[in-house]
């Protein structure tokens, strides 16, 4: 709508209580198409050329009134003498009409259903991606004594994606596409490259390191290690089943975190090589939050079962 319409909405609907629950009848009824929504502008100018196509053609189609034809129903009076005046091809507003409003009817019910038929595709290859990833993962413990790519707190590699460029540089991860889920936004981007550990180290301060550290796990964020009695500890596969090692990349906006790469919910590896979709950080109050640690924050955890997949480019 546009602003004076928005303004007139917004005025009959402070007068009128019917309008209003029809209103948010409409809003519960359009809710499960959220975890759909693309933030994709329109082409521009579309509303007003598609009016004036439509109006164009609705001038081009339409027929002079005294050659509309008789309803259907009074054709068995006409008789021998029946004569329909006009064009048969020529179609009138009527049935154009009729026409657009069958086309927008099965747009409502098509366009959703394949919205969220890509939608589930999309979460379906994240997970494989996941799944793929812990294949490397449990490669590189059996030759590290258990241990995940880690790194402590004063490291440049101590970032969500730091994983990544630890698994390339010890020969674990030989296809980059792994890292890239289809609904993140490095996925989009051309030439994705993962460098090794000793590129990093070399690479002088500045922003040009920054972006590379925020973009090295591609669509991906790996938990951080843990503090123990004053000490950084590496994570290890001994933080339980439920533990979760590694997610699509959360939003930097705690502490709702609704901001994923799948809309509504984000795809999660956890330690028992499991992968699920959540669509909440934690399973009850109770139990581990994903994304922060148990001082409800972005930061290293604070014991061995305590998960902490930090956003892109964040460091503890």
């Amino acid at each position: 709508l546009e602003d004076d319409e928005q303004q007139n909405l917004r005025k009959q609907l402070s007068r009128d209580e019917n309008l209003r629950r029809e209103l948010a009848q409409l809003r519960e009824l359009i809710h499960p198409l959220e975890r759909t929504r693309q933030g994709d502008a329109p082409p521009p100018q579309l509303a007003e050329r598609t009016c004036q196509f439509v109006a164009a053609r609705a001038e081009e189609l339409k027929s002079p009134r005294n050659e509309r034809p008789a309803p259907a129903g009074c054709l068995h009076d006409l008789g021998e003498d029946l004569s329909l005046g006009g064009d048969p091809s020529r179609f009138s507003w009527f049935d154009l009409a009729a026409a657009a409003g069958i086309l927008v009817a099965a747009s409502l019910l098509l366009f959703p259903a394949l919205q969220v038929g890509r939608n589930e595709a999309r979460i379906n290859a994240c997970a494989h991606n996941l799944a793929l990833l812990r294949q490397s993962l449990a490669q590189y413990g059996d030759a590290f004594a258990g241990f995940m790519p880690s790194a402590p707190p004063d490291s440049r590699l101590s970032v969500a994606g730091g994983f990544a460029s630890i698994l390339r540089t010890n020969g674990y991860l030989s296809d980059l596409h792994v890292l890239l889920c289809p609904s993140s936004p490095a996925a989009a981007r051309p030439g994705f490259d993962v460098p090794t550990v000793d590129y990093i180290q070399a690479m002088p301060e500045g922003r040009e390191l920054e972006e590379l550290l925020a973009s090295l796990g591609g669509g991906y964020s790996m938990s951080y290690g843990y503090m123990e009695n004053g000490r950084f500890r590496a994570l290890r596969s001994e933080g339980g089943s439920h533990f979760a090692l590694v997610s699509d990349s959360p939003s930097p906006d705690p502490p709702h975190f609704r901001t994923f790469s799948h809309g509504s919910g984000v795809n999660v590896l956890y330690q028992s090589g499991a992968v699920c979709f959540v669509t909440q950080p934690c399973a009850s109050p109770e139990s581990d939050h994903i994304f922060l640690n148990a001082a409800g924050e972005i930061g290293l955890g604070l014991n061995r079962y305590d998960a902490v997949i930090p956003p892109a480019g964040a460091t503890p």
